[in-house]
């Protein structure tokens, strides 16, 4: 499975090169606004965090719902033929409410939360706020949603969920 990434506040602006259908940067795939399917998985992608002081990579509240709107079609698309809409979503900065902090850079996306509790994915990667405690909340659950701080670094083994068609059941009913 290729490196799949969306681009956090501090990175800087880099060229991207095409690898045959795909945009990729140092080996990976930038999936910002998009949704891929890859072995049984459906995985989709927020870059930046909120403004607050102009860099790259940085939004507002309404440019992340924006962000979010854009991704609708596919979740949908995926509903109809996958049976389900996500299973992955990852973002660079956390969602509002969970596992982010109170000052203006770390504070979270409110449209982040409204897609978890809407499209249910199965699984939030998120990374943006430093974890230097051993205490600090990493790992939460939100609705049907595990959502986790990946800052450095997370693995997690996830199966793939069956295909199940779920257009293709409905035409056959009918």
């Amino acid at each position: 499975m290729p490196l799949y990434y969306v681009h956090g506040n501090h990175d800087s602006r880099v060229r991207n090169a095409m690898v045959g259908n795909q945009i990729t940067s140092f080996g990976g795939v930038n999936i910002h606004r998009k949704i891929v399917f890859d072995r049984g998985l459906l995985i989709g992608g927020v870059e930046g965090s909120l403004r607050y002081n102009f860099g790259s990579y940085q939004y507002t509240q309404a440019q992340m719902w924006v962000h979010i709107f854009s991704l609708i079609p596919g979740l949908i698309k995926n509903r109809l033929i996958f049976g389900r809409y996500l299973d992955i979503f990852i973002s660079h900065a956390p969602p509002w409410g969970i596992h982010d902090q109170p000052d203006p850079a770390h504070r979270g996306i409110k449209a982040f939360t409204w897609l978890l509790r809407t499209f249910k994915p199965k699984y939030h990667f998120h990374g943006h706020v430093h974890v230097f405690r051993p205490d600090t909340v990493t790992a939460s659950e939100y609705y049907k949603t595990r959502v986790i701080n990946a800052y450095r670094f997370a693995e997690a083994k996830i199966d793939p969920l069956p295909s199940r068609n779920a257009l293709l059941s409905f035409l056959r009913r009918s």
